[in-house]
């Protein structure tokens, strides 16, 4: 886990991950409790103190840098959902170039703070009904914005090696 600028290493608090095509074991990743959730949470509103302190052009090329790095290991990223997940390879590009394109919209946008709510079109499914993940994932990553301070980021345990992680 990377929580407040480390890697947490806890060997006896790690679960295997299997490629889904061949059953063959390709890692093992943290499986994080409570209270690894209670200091993240500490870190974040420790973070945020000097986080909004930033002008808004910084906080846009912070998120521009994210992005260029995704995209810089685009390929590294996908392949990695591919073996852990089974996904065909071009479908992970796919998905890869697809989250960086929401940090460049993110960057973009933070650049400029009007001191108000955009409200979100919610044309298809409601997001607080079950509904798609394309539309939940969309619906949680809108109050995530850069605009709003720092995030807090989770995956499904099912994809637990391609979560993203600073290179």
């Amino acid at each position: 886990m990377y929580i407040n600028g480390e890697w947490i290493v806890q060997k006896e608090k790690t679960f295997p991950v299997f490629n889904p095509a061949t059953g063959e074991k390709i890692g093992e990743v943290a499986d994080g409790n409570g209270e690894d959730t209670n200091t993240a949470i500490e870190a974040a509103h420790t973070a945020f103190q000097s986080w909004s302190r930033t002008t808004a052009y910084q906080r846009s090329r912070y998120m521009y840098d994210a992005y260029r790095i995704m995209v810089e290991h685009k390929e590294h990223l996908a392949r990695t959902m591919t073996e852990e997940q089974g996904k065909p390879l071009k479908a992970a590009r796919n998905e890869v170039q697809y989250g960086a394109d929401f940090l460049l919209w993110f960057a973009e946008e933070a650049k400029r703070v009007y001191g108000e709510t955009i409200p979100a079109p919610w044309w298809g499914p409601k997001p607080w009904k079950k509904s798609s993940g394309r539309w939940r994932m969309l619906w949680k990553k809108a109050p995530n914005s850069s605009l709003a301070g720092n995030a807090s980021l989770k995956t499904a345990w099912t994809k637990a090696i391609s979560t993203p992680r600073p290179f």
